[in-house]
């Protein structure tokens, strides 16, 4: 704000914020791990379930978990957490093991 705190523009109200897009690639993080808009109440696996990824690129043996990305609490005031899930690849990076895949790109989560 280079100390000029007017330089911000009004509040946005939430409905005029798009909703965020399912089952896209949000971001690609330092270590090559692959952010999601999947969430993680959607998924519905045991843990340890063998999955497919569909869409991203090259096979590989990829993990899937919720990261950290998400809220506790919308821009809506709704009092529901929203956890991102993610893929991570120890010892790699999903991101080349995916072929580097781009934001936006749609992404899905079958099991094998």
């Amino acid at each position: 704000m280079l100390g000029q705190p007017d330089a911000l523009a009004e509040d946005v109200a939430s409905s005029a914020l798009p909703p965020v897009p399912p089952d896209r690639i949000a971001s690609i993080d330092g270590d090559g791990n692959i952010k999601t808009t999947i969430d993680r109440a959607t998924p519905a696996v045991p843990s340890g379930t063998r999955l497919r990824t569909a869409g991203a690129g090259a096979p590989g043996q990829l993990a899937v978990a919720p990261g950290r990305s998400g809220w506790a609490t919308s821009p809506c005031g709704e009092t529901r957490e929203t956890r991102w899930m993610e893929l991570f690849l120890r010892g790699g990076t999903a991101w080349d093991a995916c072929g580097r895949p781009s934001l936006a790109e749609p992404i899905r989560l079958r099991q094998s």
